[in-house]
């Protein structure tokens, strides 16, 4: 990337994907990103610190894929008894459930919102989208 250039969000989850999902070093995500060394092991330590991948905002809460096993070792890095994080998990989905059962016709953004709000809980509205697809939701109105 051409120095002193912002690096989009999308690159810095592709690194931190790249640390966690293989064996590959820090200089070896530096070649193939084409991303300098220091701001690799930046965003890696910020990812292992916040669990957010973004530098210059660090967030209050952690942000967690709501329905996934595989994110349950990045929670429970980050909290030390991974019991409580499970049922804190559950609690969120629950919580997000009932709002469309009551109100169908919320967006995305809204329901990252209200968890926000609510439960203190940073998510992506990917991670929405997919709790929702996997608790069997879809975007088809039923009609009277």
């Amino acid at each position: 990337m051409p120095r002193g250039k912002a690096i989009p969000e999308m690159m810095h989850w592709t690194i931190v994907r790249l640390a966690t999902g293989t064996t590959m070093t820090p200089e070896d995500i530096s070649m193939y990103t084409d991303v300098g060394i220091s701001t690799v092991k930046k965003i890696l330590a910020c990812f292992r610190r916040t669990g957010n991948v973004n530098i210059s905002k660090p967030v209050k809460h952690q942000p967690c894929q709501l329905l996934s096993d595989q994110n349950a070792g990045v929670c429970s890095s980050h909290f030390p008894n991974s019991i409580l994080v499970a049922q804190l998990m559950i609690m969120v989905i629950q919580h997000l459930f009932r709002m469309l059962d009551n109100t169908p016709d919320l967006y995305l953004d809204e329901l990252c919102l209200d968890l926000q709000q609510t439960c203190g809980i940073s998510v992506l509205i990917l991670t929405i989208w997919r709790t929702l697809v996997k608790g069997g939701y879809s975007m088809k109105k039923v009609c009277q």
